[in-house]
């Protein structure tokens, strides 16, 4: 009787063991998150990531604050197309189409225009772009990796062009979708 216990127990432990899925890892081993499976996880490097990216000048795949002063005035320099000191927002969104990749991307133009006076200046170009390295720099050593630029997602496992329920959703609020309630 104590044998048959014992197998059934060790089988109990070893299905269980079987049935939990395993923890999920992202990219460099750590956790994608609760869920998340790391075959369907991706990063993604934002516009500003892209442009703090750009300012590393020693190219060793770190972007220091001071890399981040140097190149936003390079930037800022370039965008000032009749050189008179500051970016308008003629000016702004061709820095944007160009370096953002969309003319109104994110950092818009009102983050460069913190004062609200119609242009940006070399000061405020570059405390945005500082603000963006503090934002990225997980461990706040004053410098972001080409690691901390990536931000984790998670790829749906919906359908494509598909919702996956919520508002407005099959089962959702004025959906069609069987219930209590629904269609029957």
């Amino acid at each position: 009787m104590r044998l048959a216990t014992t197998v059934i127990l060790a089988t109990a432990l070893a299905v269980g063991a079987c049935a939990s899925p395993p923890r999920d890892r992202g990219q460099g081993g750590r956790d994608a998150g609760p869920g998340v499976n790391p075959a369907r996880a991706g990063g993604i490097v934002t516009p500003a990531g892209l442009v703090l990216a750009s300012f590393d000048m020693d190219h060793d795949a770190v972007v220091t604050s001071s890399e981040v002063r140097d190149g936003a005035e390079r930037v800022f320099v370039a965008s000032d197309q009749d050189a008179n000191g500051v970016l308008s927002g003629i000016e702004i969104t061709g820095f944007s189409q160009r370096h953002l990749g969309m003319a109104y991307g994110v950092p818009g133009r009102i983050a460069f225009d913190p004062d609200g006076d119609s242009v940006s200046t070399l000061d405020e170009f570059t405390a945005l772009w500082i603000s963006e390295l503090v934002r990225h720099d997980q461990n706040a050593d004053s410098q972001v990796t080409r690691e901390e630029l990536i931000r984790q997602i998670s790829i749906s496992q919906g359908r494509p062009g598909r919702p996956t329920g919520g508002r407005g959703g099959r089962s959702g609020p004025g959906g069609g979708g069987r219930g209590p309630g629904g269609p029957g």
